[in-house]
């Protein structure tokens, strides 16, 4: 498994004969989650949590990075951080 220390930027690789399908499907509920208890946020932006991060997903890997321009608040930001790790099981 691969951790980066980076908090803005995480990957996961799934230990060999491991599927992280259902992790992906379970975090990009989760962001959305993120997204429905700060209406008040998105709506006064215009825009969406998506709008903000980058998820990559192959056969092989999973990695999520906040957007360079993103300017959502930190406490947003760690909310996403926290989700990821815990469907990764990225536990520090």
């Amino acid at each position: 498994m691969n951790q980066n220390p980076n908090p803005n930027q995480s990957s996961y690789e799934p230990e060999a004969g491991h599927s992280y399908s259902e992790k992906i499907d379970a975090f990009k509920k989760d962001l959305d989650a993120i997204e429905a208890r700060h209406p008040d946020l998105f709506a006064s932006r215009g825009d969406k949590l998506a709008d903000h991060y980058v998820l990559d997903a192959t056969n092989t890997r999973a990695g999520f990075r906040f957007l360079p321009d993103s300017d959502l608040p930190e406490s947003v930001k760690e909310e996403c951080i926290c989700a990821y790790r815990k469907e990764f099981a990225l536990v520090e």
